[in-house]
C-alpha cells in the first residue's frame, strides 16, 4: 500500500512537514495539476446546458484552491537545496501557465458570462465574484482573436526573458561586488554582532577576515555604523551600482526600458490603453489619475521639507568634521542624532515578547485567538498557531521570523489557503505563512528586533490578518490578492501604526538583560529620531512610485531610465544622484509583480494613517473600533472595494491631511 502524501490532505489537518520528501513534492504537484485539468474538463462538459453557481464557480474553486495550496505549501521547502528549488519552480511555472490559460479559455468564459446574466438567482457576494471573474478575463485578453493571441504570447515570452535577464544581471553584479576586509580597525563603530556576521560570511566563502556582502543587511550595517568614511563610500558605491553592466544589452537600465515598451504593447493590445491604466483597472484605486494626483501632491509637500532636512544635515556634518555631505554620509549622520541608537533600542524587543504582543493585539482588537500548537514546520524556528474566531477554528498561522540556512532575505506573506465554502457546504480554513528576516540570537542571547525589523514583522502580520479576517465565502472573494496590491498594503501599513505610538512601544518593551521597559520619554525620543529618517523614506517611495507609474504610462516619450528617475527624485527633494548611482537598476519591484503598482505602499500608508487616527482617539485596543474596522474592511470580503470601506469607517473619503500632519508637511 502506497504511503499517503502529506502534502495532499485537503486542508483537513496541518501538513506534517517533517515527513515530506522530495518525491512527495514532485508527486503532489503533478497530482493537483492533473486534478485541475480533469476538473476543468468536467466543468466544460457538464455545465453547457445550464451553468450553475455550484457546478461552475464552486467546482472550479475547488481545483484552483487545491492547486494553489499545494504549490504555496511547498514554497518554503525550496530552501532545502537545488533539487527542491527546481521541483518547486517547475510546479509553480506549470500552475502559473494553467491559471493564465484559465483566464483566456473562451468556452469557460462564456459559461461565466451566461451565469452572470441570471442576476435574480445570485446574492450580493455571488454577483461580486462573477464581476471580478469577468474583469480578470477581460484584463487577461480573453476577447483577442487567434492572431492577437499569438502576438500576446510572443510579448509575454519576451517580457519573461527580460525579467529573467534582470535577475541574472542583478545577481551577478551583487555577487562580484562584495568587499573583503583584512584589517578589523576599518570596522570601527560596527557592532560586534555584525562584525561576527561578516566574519562568518568570509569563512563561508573561504576567505580570511571579514566579508561585506552586497546586500541590504550588510550595506545598512556599514552605512549606519562604520566610522571609516572611505569604507562607507566603497560599500555605498557597490550597493548602488548593482544591476549596472558594461554590456548595454545586459544592463538593467536597458532591460527596464525594454520591459516598459513591451508592457505598453501588451496594454494597447488588450485594452487599447497604457499598461499602467490596464493594471490599475484591477486594483482598488481603479485608474491612474487619482494615484498620480496623490503622488504629485505629496511630492510638492515633500520637496521643501527634504531641502530643509538636507540643509540641517550639512550643519551636522560640520560638527563631525566632515566636508560636504556625500550620499554615504547620510545614514551615518542620521544615526549620530539619535537619542537612542538602533542597536540599543533592539535590546528591548525580544522575539518572544514581540510575538506575545502580536497575539494580544489580534485578540483584543480583532477578536482572533491565536493558540500555539505543536505541529511540524519546515524549520524548527517556525512558530505555529491555530486561529479561532468566536470559538470556531478558522485556520492556521505560521510565523517564520528568523533567518535560517537557505532562506532568502526579505519579508512576505503567503496565503496558502483562504477561508471558503465548497459546493458541498464544507467550510475550509485559511492557512497563512508570515515570513520575515530577523536575525537569530547568538551566544546565548535571544533573538532581538530593531524598529525596522519590528515594522517588517507587524507589516506582514497585517497581511496575515487580512487573509484570516476575510469571511468564508469562496476562493476568489476571500483572496486579498484579488483586492489589489494597494488594498493589501493598506493592511500591512495599518498594523505598522501601532509601532509609531510611543506608549504602545514602551508597553511591549522589556530589555533582554534587565527586564526593564522603555520609559515613555525614551520611546518618544526614539520615535522622534526615527520619524526624521522616515521622511527620507517617504520621499524615496513617492519618487519611485512616480517613476514606476510614469514609466508604465508613457515609456516611448524619449526619456532614459536615469533621466526619468532623476526628474522624479528632484520633484520630491531627494538627494541628487551621484554619477555611479543607479537605484532603478536594482529596483526589483518592477519585475516581481509590482510594476505600475509600487504606489501601493504610499496609497496604503495614506489610508492607514487616516484610519488609525480613530484608534488613537478611541484607544489602541478599543474593541468597538476593531469591530467597526472589520465591518468596513473585512466582513464584505472583496465584495466591497477598499475605498468604500474606508469611507464607511471614517464617514468620509480618505483625506491626505493625516499623513501630511504625521510627516510634518502641513
Amino acid at each position: 500500500m502506497q504511503a499517503r502524501n502529506p502534502l495532499l490532505n485537503d486542508n483537513r489537518a496541518p501538513i506534517d512537514y517533517d515527513s515530506v520528501t522530495l518525491e512527495h513534492v514532485k508527486s503532489a504537484l503533478d497530482t493537483v495539476a492533473g486534478a485541475y485539468e480533469n476538473g476543468l474538463s468536467q466543468v466544460l462538459e457538464g455545465q453547457q446546458k445550464q451553468p450553475s453557481w455550484y457546478g461552475l464557480v464552486l467546482a472550479m474553486d475547488n481545483v484552483i484552491a487545491d492547486l494553489q495550496a499545494t504549490v504555496f505549501a511547498t514554497l518554503p521547502l525550496a530552501n532545502k537545496g537545488e533539487a527542491w528549488h527546481a521541483a518547486f519552480g517547475e510546479g509553480y511555472r506549470r500552475a502559473q501557465r494553467l491559471f493564465m490559460e484559465n483566464r483566456r479559455n473562451k468556452p469557460l468564459h462564456a459559461l461565466y458570462q451566461r451565469l452572470a446574466t441570471d442576476e435574480s438567482s445570485l446574492d450580493v457576494y455571488e454577483k461580486a465574484t462573477l464581476r471580478r471573474i469577468l474583469l480578470e478575463y477581460r484584463l487577461a485578453g480573453v476577447h483577442l482573436d487567434a492572431q492577437q493571441n499569438a502576438t500576446l504570447a510572443q510579448l509575454e515570452d519576451d517580457i519573461n526573458e527580460q525579467i529573467g535577464g534582470f535577475y541574472q544581471t542583478l545577481d551577478e553584479t551583487s555577487e562580484r561586488s562584495s568587499i573583503q576586509i583584512e584589517d578589523e580597525a576599518r570596522l570601527q563603530g560596527v557592532p560586534q554582532r555584525l562584525r561576527d556576521l561578516m566574519a562568518r560570511q568570509a569563512k563561508d566563502a573561504g576567505l580570511e577576515g571579514w566579508q561585506i556582502l552586497c546586500n541590504e543587511r550588510n550595506a545598512k550595517a556599514i552605512l549606519e555604523f562604520a566610522d571609516d568614511r572611505r569604507l562607507r563610500e566603497a560599500v555605498y558605491t557597490a550597493y548602488h551600482s548593482r544591476g549596472v553592466h558594461s554590456d548595454e544589452q545586459q544592463d538593467n537600465g536597458t532591460r527596464l526600458q525594454q520591459l516598459a515598451l513591451l508592457r505598453e504593447q501588451k496594454g494597447q493590445l488588450i485594452g487599447n490603453t497604457s499598461y499602467a491604466q490596464l493594471i490599475l483597472q484591477g486594483k482598488a484605486a481603479g485608474s491612474v489619475e487619482p494615484v498620480h494626483q496623490l503622488l504629485q501632491t505629496l511630492a510638492q509637500k515633500l520637496r521643501p521639507a527634504m531641502l530643509k532636512a538636507r540643509t540641517a544635515l550639512q550643519g551636522l556634518a560640520a560638527q563631525h568634521d566632515l566636508d560636504a555631505v556625500q550620499p554615504w554620509d547620510v545614514r551615518y549622520l542620521q544615526a549620530r542624532k539619535q537619542a537612542m541608537s538602533n542597536e540599543a533600542l533592539r535590546g528591548y524587543f525580544t522575539l518572544d515578547k514581540v510575538v506575545h504582543a502580536l497575539v494580544d493585539l489580534a485578540e483584543r482588537v480583532f477578536d482572533l485567538t491565536l493558540a500555539p500548537c505543536s505541529v511540524s514546520a519546515w524549520h524548527p524556528s517556525v512558530r505555529s498557531f491555530t486561529v479561532r474566531q468566536e470559538g470556531v477554528e478558522i485556520g492556521m498561522l505560521y510565523l517564520d521570523v528568523l533567518m535560517h540556512p537557505g532562506k532568502q532575505d526579505g519579508a512576505h506573506t503567503i496565503a496558502v489557503r483562504h477561508r471558503r465554502r465548497d459546493e458541498q457546504g464544507r467550510t475550509h480554513g485559511a492557512s497563512v505563512m508570515v515570513v520575515s528576516d530577523g536575525e537569530p540570537g547568538l551566544g546565548g542571547e535571544p533573538a532581538l528586533l530593531d524598529h525596522l525589523a519590528l515594522r517588517k514583522l507587524f507589516h506582514e502580520f497585517g497581511h496575515g490578518l487580512h487573509i484570516l479576517l476575510m469571511p468564508a465565502t469562496n476562493h476568489l472573494l476571500s483572496d486579498p490578492d484579488r483586492a489589489g496590491s494597494d488594498s493589501q498594503e493598506f493592511f500591512g501599513k495599518f498594523l505598522e501604526r501601532w509601532l509609531w505610538n510611543a506608549q504602545y512601544l514602551a508597553d511591549i518593551s522589556s530589555h533582554y538583560l534587565t527586564g526593564e521597559s522603555l520609559t515613555l520619554a525614551q520611546a518618544q525620543a526614539a520615535l522622534a529620531n526615527l520619524r526624521e529618517a522616515q521622511l527620507e523614506k517617504c520621499a524615496f517611495d513617492v519618487s519611485m512610485a512616480l517613476f514606476d507609474l510614469e514609466l508604465h504610462s508613457s515609456p516611448g516619450d524619449g526619456k532614459s531610465i536615469q533621466q526619468r528617475l532623476s526628474e522624479c527624485r528632484e520633484r520630491c527633494g531627494c538627494w541628487p544622484l551621484a554619477s555611479f548611482e543607479k537605484p532603478a537598476h536594482a529596483f526589483d519591484y518592477l519585475v516581481a509583480g509590482y510594476e505600475a503598482g509600487y504606489y501601493s505602499y504610499v496609497w496604503g500608508e495614506a489610508h492607514a494613517i487616516d484610519v488609525f487616527t480613530h484608534f488613537e482617539k478611541w484607544g489602541l485596543f478599543d474593541n468597538r473600533a476593531g469591530k467597526r474596522f472589520r465591518a468596513a474592511f473585512a466582513n464584505w470580503a472583496n465584495a466591497k472595494p477598499m475605498p468604500e470601506g474606508c469611507e464607511e469607517f471614517l464617514g468620509r473619503p480618505m483625506q491626505i491631511e493625516a499623513l501630511l500632519h504625521w510627516y510634518g508637511l502641513e
